[in-house]
Formats: structure tokens, sequence, C-alpha cells
């Protein structure tokens, strides 16, 4: 992921009746400038929306799964009114054993595929930005819930009391905890470590907690694990899941969001996918996990707050390196974007692409060798506001100038 992707500027005109191109305005309602787009330069980027694929599949109807129980995970500062830093690379879906190893240990991977694990939500928080760094144990306060879900309560139980043996036996040192108002629960713990880790089964669920406090304290990190399951329990109650038999059934493109926003491959559809990396031993704080193909509903979105969203957002469309928020309306995505540009680093703004309105660009956005991208433009258009990464000025004017187009041919 990226740091808080900055929301873009677009032409809001809240005059009683101000003529564009596309015809007349009625009084207080807000539209987007229209220009030629024809006098854009795009590059061979196309700016016809893709149509989505008709049919999906089993393995991309988990990820969309994964994605709808986002809306049913706690806020870890709902736990802690301190743990208001989003983890970018902890709150993410988890769609199968292999990617929830990337949070969980490594070891109990083995006992989410042995009880068929169909679908999982992670969220992280912390109380301090530790940005693209891994937070260091024992300078912060932090947490992690996973949400697992599996066919029956059965398969939920046993994946509970294994997920917990197995994590506790990777060091001799962990010993077990337990809390009384949760006999159900899981909990061990290394006594000169502040970290506590604990798993209860909930139905066809698995809930995961992983709290981390600045000192070894077990009444601390007992006490937060117990107010994790206090707000977690009932929102899965909640949720509707859907049938597993229809996950394929679920929609590729959640409101032709990922139609609005520029594909990863040019005329190639981009299928919502999860990567990991940095699968560890021992669960902890160190694992990378991004998404690409995927539209985060309201709560996941706000949940992810190294986007910082000071304004109410609908959706948010991740695809590769490149975002679409939608907001619920044009006078609000252009008060995130103007509080955004101003907060531009001076030294990393660059020059933007003509003709494109309400669009600012930044140089040097990462000095990771695996990521090639060095330029990200911002453009807005009504209520939708999009950043598209380039590998060098040229390619992202061409790209931004590209979304603009998409999101003036998505109306």
């Amino acid at each position: 992921m990226f740091s808080r992707t900055r929301a873009l500027r677009a032409v809001v005109v809240l005059a009683a009746a101000l003529t564009v191109l596309s015809g007349c305005v009625r009084s207080g309602e807000p539209a987007p400038h229209r220009l030629d787009l024809a006098t854009l330069d795009v590059g061979a980027h196309s700016v016809d929306p893709l149509l989505p694929p008709r049919t999906s599949t089993d393995k991309y109807g988990r990820v969309l799964e994964s994605v709808r129980m986002g809306e049913a995970v706690l806020d870890p500062a709902e736990v802690d009114p301190a743990l208001t830093k989003g983890d970018a690379n902890r709150t993410t879906p988890l769609p199968t054993p292999l990617k929830a190893a990337g949070i969980l240990a490594e070891p109990v991977r083995a006992v989410l595929e042995s009880h068929r694990m169909l679908a999982g939500f992670a969220v992280g928080g912390s109380d301090v930005d530790f940005g693209n760094q891994r937070p260091a144990i024992g300078t912060a306060r932090l947490l992690t819930v996973v949400l697992l879900r599996f066919p029956d309560e059965l398969a939920a139980q046993l994946t509970a009391r294994q997920m917990n043996a197995t994590d506790a036996a990777v060091s001799p040192d962990n010993v077990p905890v337990r809390i009384a108002e949760y006999p159900a629960a899981f909990l061990h713990w290394r006594p000169t470590v502040p970290t506590m880790a604990a798993t209860i089964a909930h139905g066809p669920f698995v809930v995961n907690v992983l709290v981390g406090h600045t000192a070894p304290d077990q009444a601390v990190l007992t006490g937060l694990v117990r107010k994790a399951f206090d707000v977690q329990l009932p929102r899965l109650r909640a949720f509707q899941a859907t049938a597993p038999d229809r996950f394929d059934d679920l929609p590729l493109d959640r409101e032709g969001m990922l139609s609005r926003l520029l594909p990863y491959g040019a005329g190639h559809w981009s299928y919502p996918t999860v990567f990991t990396s940095d699968v560890d031993q021992n669960a902890g704080w160190s694992s990378t996990i991004r998404v690409s193909g995927i539209v985060f509903g309201p709560r996941a979105t706000r949940l992810l707050k190294h986007h910082g969203f000071k304004e109410p957002i609908e959706l948010v469309a991740m695809n590769g390196h490149n975002l679409l928020e939608r907001f619920p309306d044009a006078v609000r995505a252009r008060r995130v974007f103007t509080e955004e540009m101003r907060a531009q680093n001076p030294a990393t703004a660059i020059a933007t692409p003509a003709g494109v309105p309400d669009v600012y660009c930044e140089n040097g956005i990462t000095t990771q060798p695996e990521n090639p991208f060095q330029v990200r433009c911002h453009v807005l258009y009504g209520r939708y506001t999009a950043a598209v990464v380039g590998l060098n000025p040229k390619d992202a004017h061409q790209r931004i100038a590209a979304q603009y187009a998409l999101l003036v041919h998505g109306e």
C-alpha cells in the first residue's frame, strides 16, 4: 500500500446557473468541469471503461467474501482509544490459509488448511505511526484482530484450540492464560515479552487477537484481549455471510468502481488478488500484505487509517498502486482534495500534465528497489478522486490524463 493517498481536486461549481460543455446545471447542484478529451496526451492507455467479466470463480469469490468481512471487523480504537494509527499492511482481506499465515504464525497454516478455512479479514492498529517500518515490540501499543471463517461451528472450535496450541508451541517460554468472562478462549504469552495472543471460536468464525504494550503486564494485556472480544463478537453476530456455494456469484466490480480505475495492465481486468510477503514462524507484526482488484466498503475504508479520511467516504477501489475514492458528493471530495493538496511537500511537487484540470503530482514517492514507480499524480472529477503512479513524469502524466478521461466516460 502507499502512505495516505491524497484526494484530487475536481472543478465543483455551486453557482446558480453555470453553463458547462455538457449543458446547464441547476442551482445548488455541483458538477465537474468538462473539456475536450481528444486534447489530452494519454499515451497508449485506453480511456474507455472496461466491462467486468461476466463470470467469476470460487478463488476470486473467497477474496470478495473476505473483503465483505471487513465490514464486520472492529475498529482498534474501540478497544483502546489510543490505537488511532492504522497499519496498512495488516488491514486486509485474508482469503486463504497462506495469506492468513502472513499475519499468524506460519505453523498455523496447516491447521487452517485441515479445517477448510473459507475466508478472513485482519485489522491492525497502534498508537504510533510506524509508516512503512515494522513496529518495534515494546515501543508502542499494538492490536491486530484476525477474523477467520470455517464451514461450521465444529471446524471453528477445533481450529481455535489447535491454533493456540500450535502457536504456543513455537516458543517453550509461552505459558497459558485464562479469562473468566470467556472460558472458551485460549490465550498464551511469554512473561518477559509485552505481547499476548488469544483465540476464540464464535459460531463458524474464529477470532484471533494479538496485543502488544510497552511493558509485559499480564493484567493490561488480558484487559485488551477481553475488550477486543467484547467489541468483536457482537459484530460477527450481525454479519450476513455468503453461502460458500454462492461465492462465485459475488460481483467482481462493486458499483463500477474498478471500471473507473485505470487498469494495472492495459486492457486487462484486475481480478481480486492478495499478495503476501515475510511469512514468519512467530505471530507478530513483520508481515506485508497488499491487495489489487478490490473495492472496500465504507467501514473497511475508514479502518485503513493510513488513508486518514476526515470526510465520509463510500468506497475505495485498489488496483496495484493505483487508487480510486468515492465520496458522498463533489463538495466533500473537493474539501478533502483542497486540504491534501495544500499539505503537499513543496520539495516533491512537480509539473502537472497539460489540459487536465484539478491535478497535482509528486516525485520521489518510494525508495524501495522492488517498487520502480517514482511519480504519483492525483486528480478529482465530481465525487471521485484518484491517484495513479508512473515510472517517470511523462508516464505518470499520461496515466493520470487517461484516468481523468476514464472518470468522464464512466458517468
